[in-house]
């Protein structure tokens, strides 16, 4: 579900497919273990979503939860492509500004 795609300046995660109940929790596990690894913390993370072809509201409040944890780690997480799904739903949630840091 998720590539790492590191940059000089950031850490890109590649979702593809379901963002959903069967699906967050490796994305959740995913971002800790970039975390806790030996190297340091990313303080910028990048999620592209332009492969999810689906996410409900578990999918979604996970979105919200890594949000608040990078930025509350003095981080900053944003989505930086996503699928016509996935703009429209954090549009409609009024998450859109928020979420793709505009």
């Amino acid at each position: 579900m998720t590539a790492a795609r590191p940059e000089p300046d950031r850490l890109v995660l590649v979702l593809a497919g379901e963002l959903d109940y069967g699906t967050a929790g490796a994305l959740t596990a995913r971002l800790a273990a970039e975390s806790a690894g030996p190297r340091p913390a990313p303080a910028h993370v990048t999620l592209d979503l332009a492969a999810v072809g689906f996410c409900d509201s578990i999918g979604l409040n996970t979105l919200v939860t890594a949000w608040k944890a990078q930025r509350a780690a003095g981080g900053v997480l944003v989505v930086g492509a996503m699928s016509p799904l996935v703009a429209e739903m954090l549009e409609i949630t009024g998450l859109a500004g928020t979420l793709t840091g505009g």
